[in-house]
């Protein structure tokens, strides 16, 4: 009775290895056997398929940068509901509370982990609202790549 014999592992990637070459050079032989113009065609459709490619990797890794911004807005919104609600504070629209980011750090409301890099710069106003009887927080930040929509124009309150 005849044994079989195992195929070792890098034979059988060799093996495989040495299959896709001879695919590719005969798929090379097949493209460069059709007309010139069909072939220039080819080429214009691979290029728009790579640019296309290109431009929905680079909108995925925008789109991620602005889910971060996004999550710090909301972190640095949680914080200052802590802050004013633990200290008992309850500013009204005409007297609203300006909280700057780097004090409700120093006040561990906020850690380095909720603020993306060093050039973020941000604050907070709320004021509680009787009606509703909730606070309303606006956060604005600023970094690098980022500005919250009105930023300049409430830092000055």
């Amino acid at each position: 009775m005849k044994v079989k014999k195992r195929k070792s592992f890098g034979r059988i990637m060799k093996n495989c290895l040495r299959k896709i070459v001879n695919y590719l050079a005969s798929l090379r032989d097949n493209f460069m056997k059709l007309s010139a113009t069909t072939r220039k065609i080819i080429y214009v459709w691979l290029v728009i398929a790579v640019l296309v490619l290109l431009l929905a990797f680079f909108a995925s890794i925008n789109a991620k940068k602005i889910n971060n911004h996004k999550y710090m807005e909301e972190r640095l919104t949680e914080a200052t509901k802590q802050y004013v609600e633990k200290l008992q504070l309850y500013p009204n629209v005409e007297k609203k509370l300006k909280l700057d980011m780097d004090m409700l750090k120093g006040e561990k409301y906020l850690t380095n982990d909720d603020i993306l890099d060093k050039t973020c710069k941000g604050y907070s106003i709320t004021y509680y609202n009787e009606d509703t009887e909730k606070y309303v927080i606006e956060p604005y930040i600023n970094c690098k790549h980022y500005t919250t929509k009105d930023y300049a124009i409430n830092y000055e309150q």
